[in-house]
């Protein structure tokens, strides 16, 4: 093998190896967001300081996979999916209109 060769294995074998430990200290990019819901709206917001984060987040629940919140009839709702009466799960109808089928 050429001298370039050995100089271009060597740095893919590099890569390879730098590459998961790349991944895992990637931060999650959605780390921060902050969306909160009024009457009269939304706002949603990006927080970078880590210890106001943890201050508010004393207390809460963590969500469940596939929890929606709903604005209803002047209500917000926090839904966790569940079967409907149609036999779907809440949250396959809200993702199949959200591709743009129809319910």
């Amino acid at each position: 093998m050429s001298n370039l060769k050995h100089m271009i294995a060597g740095l893919l074998m590099f890569g390879a190896m730098a590459v998961p430990a790349w991944a895992a200290e990637r931060p999650d990019p959605m780390d921060g967001a902050v969306t909160v819901f009024t009457k009269t709206g939304m706002m949603h917001m990006m927080m970078t300081d880590t210890a106001m984060l943890d201050d508010l987040v004393k207390g809460a629940t963590v969500l469940d996979e596939h929890t929606m919140i709903i604005n209803h009839n002047g209500k917000m709702y926090l839904v966790k999916d569940h079967k409907l009466a149609t036999g779907r799960m809440a949250y396959e109808v809200v993702e199949h209109s959200l591709m743009g089928g129809n319910n």
